[in-house]
């Protein structure tokens, strides 16, 4: 929450936007479910690798919010357009199987966007409406919703 904070009032001082995706994995609670915490935990691992190497760029921000929960923040976000483009992203590098002892595990993510300014100006309400967002495009066949 720090970073992001730090982000938004540089964003302010600069008079740029920037991007929060909320991301609902949709795979670690079953992986923990069935074959335990330190599996999960072995998956979660890789898909944030994943996640810092295929999606987002060096200056990104990626951030555990919940057990299959994360939160990216995208510097310089002008719009929608951008987010949404790292949002389909992340759906590409996530939607791989992952291979759990002679299964293969499909992930079920959904992506939300809050943008700054335009949806609010503090973390803790860029974030709230971000995951708001990913709630509802659990429910939308692109599986991404803008705020």
């Amino acid at each position: 929450m720090d970073q992001l904070r730090n982000r938004i009032a540089r964003c302010e001082q600069e008079g740029k936007a920037l991007a929060l995706l909320y991301v609902q994995c949709g795979i670690i609670g079953r992986i923990d479910g069935i074959w335990g915490l330190h599996v999960g935990d072995a998956v979660r691992s890789r898909i944030l690798a994943r996640m810092r190497t295929d999606v987002l760029r060096p200056g990104d921000l990626l951030s555990e919010v919940g057990r299959d929960e994360f939160a990216c923040v995208l510097d310089v976000a002008s719009g929608p357009g951008v987010a949404t483009l790292v949002a389909q992203k992340t759906l590409r590098a996530l939607n791989v199987p992952v291979r759990v002892a002679d299964t293969e595990v499909y992930a079920r993510p959904a992506v939300g966007v809050a943008l700054y300014p335009e949806h609010g100006g503090s973390p803790v309400i860029l974030l709230q409406r971000a995951k708001i967002a990913s709630l509802v495009a659990r429910d939308e066949l692109e599986r991404i919703a803008v705020y």
